[in-house]
């Protein structure tokens, strides 16, 4: 992430991060967030545990109803 970051850096592209160095539930990873969501940085970098949380508590509006896969012994 680090290098993508100084690539989109250095192509003066804005860009929003959110990853470990945003607490869970920080006033940073939020911010972050609402600034890509707005436009005001057409790029966000996230990890996949932020990218989970990023969407937690939406519903899959219009998503397939299939069934999870059985839990394999």
């Amino acid at each position: 992430m680090d290098a993508m970051e100084e690539v989109l850096r250095k192509k003066k592209i804005r860009y929003a991060r959110a990853d470990g160095r945003c607490a869970n539930g920080s006033q940073l990873k939020e911010a972050e967030r609402l600034r890509y969501q707005r436009g005001d940085a057409p790029v966000i970098l996230f990890n996949v545990v932020e990218g989970i949380s990023l969407h937690e508590g939406e519903a899959n509006n219009g998503g397939n109803n299939v069934p999870p896969l059985p839990n394999r012994p």
